[in-house]
């Protein structure tokens, strides 16, 4: 079952909140405690498709189908923290494309990806599926969040030169195309933005080569947290197959002792 962090939630309620909505109806329509989202607890996972359905209710309470490219208009790199730095020192716009697909894959489990296409690069989010809850809406916010993160380190207006998505019925799709000078095409195979190669290979202004590598000695160990309960969850998740193909009821210290830690850690 694919996940996303607790990162993205907390980002969507914080930047919803920034909106208008109100952060208590939002998680109490997700049956959430409002408080179960800080600290250490931004660690750990959620379904994707609740993801999908925060969107929703996003847009329902909102009552502004527009809010997700919205949002994702108001993007900001240098609120990426490690990330941003490391993408503004990076040589090119696909180095620094790079590094924020490698830190989404890890956020939403490794769905994004870059594909070759003639003169053109897709960039493909294959989470936001058709049967995914809400995933229009999580597309619709992921490109507009890329152009705009585009146009910011390139200092540039750039824009794809086309997107694609699977939906047949795309909310707003001609406010995205007024906002952003390129429409979305529905029905299409896969969700994708395709940049030329030859705007992708733009040298970024900032780049450095001496403060990049320190950025991403520093980038690498935040991902490396990230990893951990994503490796935490699969291995539970064997352990318990394990269990069950044994005709097992596991128990939670069962499964702490088998994975070697303390029923306290394995709560976390």
């Amino acid at each position: 079952m694919a996940t996303v962090s607790g990162i993205l939630i907390e980002g969507l309620l914080k930047s919803a909140a920034s909106r208008g909505c109100s952060r208590e109806a939002l998680c109490r329509a997700m049956g959430w405690d409002i408080d179960s989202l800080q600290g250490e607890q931004l660690a750990q996972r959620f379904p994707i498709e609740d993801f999908g359905r925060l969107w929703l209710q996003v847009v329902e309470q909102s009552g502004d189908p527009s809010i997700a490219y919205k949002i994702g208009e108001d993007i900001s790199v240098g609120e990426m923290d490690i990330l941003g730095y490391v993408m503004l020192s990076s040589p090119t716009l696909q180095d620094a494309l790079h590094y924020l697909l490698r830190a989404k894959r890890i956020l939403i489990d490794d769905h994004l990806m870059f594909v070759p296409d003639g003169d053109e690069l897709a960039i493909l989010y294959l989470i936001a599926e058709p049967t995914l809850p809400g995933g229009r809406y999580v597309h619709e916010h992921a490109c507009a969040a890329l152009i705009r993160t585009c146009q910011w380190l390139t200092r540039t207006d750039i824009l794809p030169t086309r997107i694609w998505t699977t939906y047949h019925a795309f909310p707003a799709h001609e406010d995205f195309a007024e906002t952003f000078g390129v429409r979305i095409t529905t029905g299409q195979r896969w969700n994708a933005c395709y940049y030329r190669v030859e705007d992708l290979t733009l040298p970024l202004v900032g780049a450095n080569e001496n403060i990049h590598a320190l950025h991403v000695e520093a980038l690498e160990k935040q991902l490396e947290q990230l990893l951990t309960p994503v490796r935490w969850s699969m291995q539970v998740k064997s352990k318990l197959e394990d269990a069950f193909l044994k005709a097992e009821t596991p128990q939670l210290s069962w499964v702490a002792n088998a994975l070697g830690c303390s029923e306290r850690s394995l709560q976390r």
